[in-house]
């Protein structure tokens, strides 16, 4: 009959509620512990991959982590983005107006 409580016991160790429910990753950036896998893109995630690293993406705030076991890395992020390209935008479109105004004041005669 000894061997029915260790069974139990044995059981209780390999199925842990409470464990499981550790294991779960959790977002860094909300808390919100759906966390799905998310394919890679670009070269850095592609390099990260091959040293043992997940990509995973928050459900909730969206937000890219490499993980490493239970270590995340936050990859990229979509305000920096977002910036970037209007950044990139306003540049260019800075450009443009100046290399107008070069064009009209270097091909047109003076007047007077």
């Amino acid at each position: 009959m000894p061997l029915l409580p260790r069974a139990c016991v044995l059981l209780r160790l390999i199925h842990d509620p409470m464990k499981a429910s550790r294991d779960v990753p959790t977002c860094p950036r909300c808390g919100v512990s759906r966390v799905h896998r998310s394919h890679r893109r670009g070269l850095i995630e592609h390099t990260l991959a091959q040293f043992g690293a997940e990509m995973r993406r928050c459900y909730a705030c969206r937000a890219r982590q490499a993980w490493f076991g239970r270590t995340p890395i936050a990859i990229g992020d979509a305000d920096r983005k977002r910036w970037r390209n209007l950044v990139l935008f306003g540049s260019g479109f800075t450009l443009c107006l100046l290399l107008l105004w070069w064009m009209i004041s270097r091909f047109t005669p003076l007047v007077g």
